[in-house]
């Protein structure tokens, strides 16, 4: 999918976003001096001034349609970790009646697409669905077997051990310290002049440094980076804008 802000600028739209960490004007908002608003659940759902801009009729009947990127994290998402990915048909309730809903995602099988269906209030009878298969030849399986739980990092070892240089990879971890420790025990396997090569990235990282660490990988300076689910947000963004 085209990056928001490079499509907004080709059709000469003018987007604004909408977030904790952004600055923005409510007021501009309520003016409808922006065209495409860029937003989050927790804005929509949470934000007391934000949130009763949108319950506004007279404001909200301008909504022409809502699009949620992404969209397999309602289920991933839509526990403890972010709940307010769970709601996110309460926003059907604030837009006219008829406007339509854009869910997209590369990665939705059978069960995570009815439990978006679910949550947005898409009616899979009358709403149109485009599948373009999940044929990616960028990437490839590898099944490796593991003698133990997720804990024993020597199930890694195939990426760097018998190899001139290590396997080009990403690798995903559930929490930021088992992240840590499979970046130190993969750089304990190489020598010191190639520890630079793998890396580590995780959501307490500061934006300069998750930048600077994905501009490193795509050009090739990082081979092996140990991350958590971060690093889906922070590769889509820096390398489409």
């Amino acid at each position: 999918m085209e990056c928001p802000r490079r499509f907004c600028t080709k059709c000469k739209l003018t987007p604004t976003i909408c977030a904790r960490d952004c600055s923005w004007d409510l007021q501009d908002v309520r003016d409808k001096l922006y065209r495409i608003i860029l937003t989050s659940p927790e804005m929509c759902l949470g934000n007391s001034g934000f949130a009763a801009l949108l319950k506004e009729p007279r404001w909200s009947r301008s909504i022409l349609f809502m699009v949620v990127d992404e969209a397999h994290c309602i289920k991933q998402w839509g526990g403890e970790f972010r709940k307010q990915f769970t709601s996110l048909e309460t926003l059907r309730s604030f837009a006219r009646r008829g406007a339509p809903v854009l869910a997209t995602s590369a990665t939705m099988p059978p069960p995570t697409l009815g439990n978006v269906r679910s949550t947005l209030a898409i009616n899979a009878e009358t709403s149109f669905h485009l599948n373009l298969g999940n044929d990616r030849p960028n990437i490839v399986p590898i099944v490796w077997p593991m003698d133990g739980a997720a804990s024993n990092l020597t199930a890694l070892d195939f990426i760097v051990r018998g190899r001139d240089q290590p396997l080009r990879t990403i690798i995903y971890f559930n929490n930021k310290r088992l992240t840590m420790r499979a970046c130190r025990h993969l750089r304990g396997l190489l020598p010191p002049s190639q520890i630079h090569i793998i890396d580590v990235l995780h959501a307490t990282r500061g934006p300069i440094s998750k930048k600077e660490v994905m501009s490193r990988f795509r050009s090739g300076e990082i081979s092996v980076l140990c991350v958590t689910e971060v690093v889906g947000m922070v590769s889509t963004f820096h390398s489409r804008v």
